[in-house]
């Protein structure tokens, strides 16, 4: 029974997060009115930080296919604990609150939008 037990912990577990598909990211940029307010669980490689603790949060741009496509912000507010991830470490985040996309310029000054997300009271990161 036992091994059972935790054989359906490491199954919904692994059926719980997931990097987006292509189909899902898209939806996620394209209609962002549909699922925003929203949590949601997914898995990627921290690709960059971006300081703003004097703000009282720190922004993450999350390669959430493995590499640099299907990119979300994640934004992780100092009130509910500050995670501290780093460039390269893979992370599992759970319960992150879909807020709709974010507008940021690149520094060639090329425009992109991106999902974006917050931790929150719930959020759980696994690095």
């Amino acid at each position: 029974m036992k091994k059972i037990t935790i054989l359906a912990i490491i199954l919904i577990t692994v059926t719980l997060t997931f990097g987006f598909s292509d189909t899902e990211y898209r939806q996620l940029v394209r209609n962002p009115k549909a699922t925003a307010g929203t949590y949601i669980d997914f898995d990627g490689r921290v690709l960059q930080w971006i300081d703003h603790s004097d703000d009282g949060y720190d922004m993450y741009r999350i390669g959430t296919s493995g590499g640099y496509d299907n990119v979300v912000v994640y934004l992780v507010f100092h009130e509910y604990g500050n995670p501290m991830m780093m460039d390269g470490d893979e992370v599992i985040i759970t319960n992150a609150y879909y807020r709709g996309t974010i507008e940021l310029t690149t520094v060639l000054g090329v425009p992109m939008v991106l999902p974006c997300f917050q931790n929150s009271g719930i959020t759980k990161e696994v690095f």
